[in-house]
């Protein structure tokens, strides 16, 4: 069978069965249930849930939850926080793809 209008995602970026995390506008974490419908031990494949152009977060801090804020890889931390800034996660932008 062949899978159209679906995403192609990194495992990693899967939280237990059916949970990744999207940055959304304000650099916050957004939690999204997603509908797999295929994976292996490096790819998931998913139907639903994600939009095109989203930021996924591929690299989810142990501790992440909806609404935690982030920064990007090269992003200078906020003025406002401490020593200890929140580590950021790696992303990658939705698309769409062909499995």
């Amino acid at each position: 069978e062949e899978l159209t209008d679906v995403f192609v995602i990194p495992r990693g970026a899967l939280r237990g069965e059916d949970l990744a995390y999207v940055l959304g506008d304000d650099q916050r974490l957004v939690e999204r249930r997603v509908d797999v419908v295929w994976q292996d031990d490096n790819t998931i494949v998913v139907r639903s849930g994600l939009k095109t152009g989203e930021q996924l977060v591929t690299t989810v801090p142990a501790a992440a939850a909806p609404g935690m804020q982030v920064r990007l890889p090269g992003e200078a931390p906020p003025k406002t926080a401490g020593r200890n800034g929140t580590k950021a996660p790696a992303t990658t932008s939705a698309e769409n793809k062909q499995p």
